[in-house]
């Protein structure tokens, strides 16, 4: 049940994530992300998002800390949701850092 707790959130915010990118995601990347979150994902992606990014473009760049590339097609599961922890690990970080100053 712990576990359960603890993992349903991240479950449900890919799955919202990556269906939305789906159907188009022209959406603005902050219906999915907190802002947190893209400011960290903007700073940490490899190549530069723009300063409003879709969906899509959040869930590449999510991907590609995960390790995906761009030759293999879609991202699946696995490659989001390390990229997805990961992008949770620097926001931790991020917000510890914040507080240090």
């Amino acid at each position: 049940m712990n576990a359960l707790a603890l993992l349903l959130p991240i479950a449900w915010n890919l799955l919202r994530l990556r269906t939305i990118a789906q159907q188009g995601g022209d959406e603005p990347a902050e219906t999915v992300l907190s802002s947190v979150e893209l400011d960290v994902l903007r700073h940490a992606a490899e190549k530069p998002l723009p300063k409003h990014p879709t969906v899509r473009q959040a869930m590449l760049a999510i991907a590609r800390l995960g390790g995906h590339l761009k030759r293999n097609g879609e991202p699946g599961w696995m490659v989001l949701g390390r990229g997805y922890l990961k992008l949770l690990d620097l926001c931790q970080g991020f917000l510890i850092a914040k507080r240090c100053d």
